[in-house]
């Protein structure tokens, strides 16, 4: 491909994520909106519509954090004699987080901690705790490593965090409410996970965003390696989470793990037990601008699943799944990119699906079970979905026994290598349902990427990268953007767009797909 003006962007960008810093944005709150100021912003439950945000974020590599006068942890710190300061370190993060004012940035050096880091404390102004340098200190435990239950205001990033080993108890990161009665009015808000390796759990999600939580982003992190049965990012009867500009993966043989084939979701938006807790159903939720690769999974999953188990409820409401960059390969089956098991008020629009993946569905799954209400609202726009090798074979599951309520498929772009796009006449939706289907070649690449693996030992990803921004947009100017002359440029229905790509560009040319050609 083509990509000399986006190779050039591509350095500009990386140089401004190689330094000691990292994303730039507000430390929670709604909406994308940016800050210079690195403080906590505001939180509460959006509502997302067509027109997309109030402003366009600043993009993956968007600068470095601003840090004054850090107070600091390293390894040979003491939290007894310790005062924080460069020369008498704390050890701990829990001791520093309790004992640090409102808006302040702790620098924590690199080496080991082990032991659960149970961080509380409640900051209007937002505290930082930042890794310096970058990936450098590993947080490790044989159960939760890192958990946030009686929090506000805080920001986590630069960190290498995983599991001890086989035998952990569940979860790596565990954000749920601990500060009052479920549901109500006091819970876990402004929280911020950025810049963080977050991988290998043995037992559970790498990630849980638990019931009565609101306020969270989940921002530039990498993903790989979760427990048997469950997910990267599990988000369950939370609201008004972001997930944005992450990499999510598996590669269980690069961490010396034999792979079973049994892992579920790499994100799953869900309530789990219903209306038992008090709370109906995850709401306002937006998995925007992420890159998923290497499917090592469950057969019967997903890249992204809203709902399940059942339930008379809406699992998951009012979710926005845009901007995405999905890489297929040929070498493990997947259900579908993306599943809907009885959810409402739902958007999938300006994502790029490619590769030759061995789908049961290439696009969508559309069902529900047991007693989930019927989905209602779910919504397609300008969505690419490209099977170079011509491997599509059926397009969609959308059985007669799942009806759908309000749904509408337009403008999306459909490539089978050539060959015809499947019709299955048992199916709900097909290429036919789309008024404004676009049949042609996006020129995307085919070949299968390499996974970003970290390593330690070199200080750099799989792909040579020392920065996950880097290596984000790496993938995304290898994988996602398209030929000048490609199918989709200029071809999208604009009034359906979000306000900005896959790398927070500003959207000027109505490209169809998660890159718009700038």
């Amino acid at each position: 491909m083509s990509n000399l003006p986006y190779l050039l962007l591509l350095a500009v960008s990386t140089t401004a994520c190689s330094d000691a810093g990292v994303l730039q944005l507000d430390s929670g709150g709604s909406g994308g909106q940016t800050s210079t100021t690195g403080d906590a912003g505001s939180s509460g439950p959006t509502t997302r519509d067509l027109g997309g945000e109030p402003e366009v974020p600043q993009g993956p590599c968007a600068g470095p954090s601003n840090a004054m006068n850090p107070f600091h942890v390293r390894t040979d710190g003491n939290d007894e004699t310790g005062d924080g300061s460069s020369s008498a370190p704390w050890a701990t993060l829990r001791h520093a987080v309790a004992n640090v004012p409102d808006g302040a940035h702790i620098e924590v050096g690199p080496g080991n901690y082990e032991g659960e880091q149970a961080l509380e404390g409640v900051f209007n102004d937002g505290v930082v705790i930042r890794a310096a340098p970058p990936y450098q200190a590993r947080l490790r435990n044989s159960g939760p490593v890192l958990t946030l239950g009686r929090a506000k205001g805080i920001t986590l990033e630069g960190f290498d965090i995983a599991h001890s080993g086989p035998g952990s108890d569940a979860f790596v990161v565990l954000i749920r409410d601990e500060l009052g009665e479920l549901g109500g009015a006091d819970y876990p808000t402004r929280l911020v996970l950025r810049d963080n390796i977050i991988h290998d759990s043995f037992n559970d999600d790498l990630l849980r965003i638990d019931s009565g939580v609101a306020g969270v982003r989940i921002e530039g992190n990498i993903f790989y390696n979760q427990g048997p049965a469950d997910e990267h990012i599990d988000i369950n009867a939370a609201r008004d989470v972001e997930i944005r500009w992450n990499i999510l993966f598996n590669d269980f043989a690069a961490s010396g793990r034999a792979n079973a084939s049994n892992s579920a979701s790499f994100i799953i938006v869900k309530d789990a037990d219903g209306q038992d807790d008090g709370i109906e159903g995850a709401s306002d939720v937006e998995i925007d601008g992420n890159v998923f690769l290497s499917w090592q999974g469950d057969s019967s999953m997903n890249f992204v699943l809203l709902a399940e188990r059942g339930h008379p409820i809406y699992g998951a409401r009012r979710v926005t799944v845009q901007n995405n960059l999905m890489l297929g390969q040929e070498s493990a089956p997947i259900r579908a990119p993306f599943g809907v098991k009885g959810a409402s008020e739902v958007v999938f629009r300006s994502n790029t699906v490619v590769g030759d993946l061995m789908a049961n569905a290439f696009a969508f799954r559309l069902n529900v079970e047991g007693d989930s209400p019927p989905n209602d609202g779910i919504r397609f726009f300008n969505n690419i979905w490209s099977a170079p090798g011509g491997s599509m074979q059926d397009l969609t599951d959308t059985e007669p026994a799942s009806p759908l309520q309000d749904f509408e498929l337009d403008t999306n772009l459909y490539w089978n290598g050539g060959e015809p796009i499947p019709v299955d006449s048992t199916d709900l939706v097909n290429v036919d349902s789309d008024p404004g289907a676009i049949l042609g070649d996006p020129q995307l690449s085919a070949a299968v990427p390499m996974t970003p693996v970290w390593s330690s030992a070199l200080g750099q990803f799989g792909g040579g990268e020392a920065r996950i921004c880097a290596a984000f947009e790496a993938l995304v100017f290898e994988y996602g953007l398209p030929e000048p002359d490609g199918a989709g440029i200029g071809a999208a229905r604009a009034d359906v767009l979000p306000p900005h790509d896959i790398l927070g560009h500003p959207r000027t040319g109505a490209d169809i797909g998660a890159v718009e050609r700038q």
